[in-house]
């Protein structure tokens, strides 16, 4: 770093700059850390409810999908980018019935819903376990996109879940 000023300084060169300046050691890569997701290639930014929130990844998976994941307490927030790569004749429903098929072994009920978010079109699965807990799934389609977000907790939490999407913002923009 390098400070540059066209007067003499009375003290340390810059020594407001300095001492704002904050040094924070990074997470080593796969440990949990707070983070603030931005993925300019997606169109995708993603804020946890809180900074308790820590956060893990990208995985990736066969190099179709990225999947973040951030916990807190006994709760877990996964956002998975799927690339169909052009396969687009599936629709959202049929994602959130199959994707409720495979997750809901065990299930004590299975609902899947056609909604809005943010005046998009976005499928919901609710998938109840009972005392094994609760798991709600946003799919939200851009392209040959998909994006996936998911909400594991002990119970039903709707105020979480709220928080939780309006943290996920999508840009049609982006390819």
């Amino acid at each position: 770093m390098r400070c540059l000023t066209s007067e003499a300084p009375a003290g340390p060169p810059c020594g407001s700059a300095f001492a704002a300046l904050t040094v924070r050691e990074q997470a080593p890569a796969g440990q949990p850390r707070v983070l603030h997701l931005q993925e300019p290639r997606f169109g995708l930014a993603f804020d946890a409810p809180d900074d308790e929130w820590l956060a893990v990844g990208p995985r990736s998976s066969g190099g179709r999908s990225q999947t973040w994941t951030w916990t807190k307490r006994g709760r877990r927030i996964d956002l998975s980018i799927i690339d169909f790569l052009g396969k687009v004749a599936i629709t959202l429903d049929d994602l959130a019935r199959r994707t409720g098929a495979r997750l809901g072994v065990g299930a004590t009920s299975i609902k899947v819903t056609s909604e809005q978010h943010v005046g998009r079109p976005v499928a919901r699965l609710v998938v109840e376990r009972g005392a094994k807990g609760h798991e709600e799934t946003v799919f939200q389609r851009r392209g040959t996109l998909v994006f996936a977000l998911a909400i594991s907790t002990p119970a039903p939490e709707p105020e979480l879940v709220e928080r939780v999407l309006a943290g996920l913002r999508i840009d049609d923009a982006t390819p």
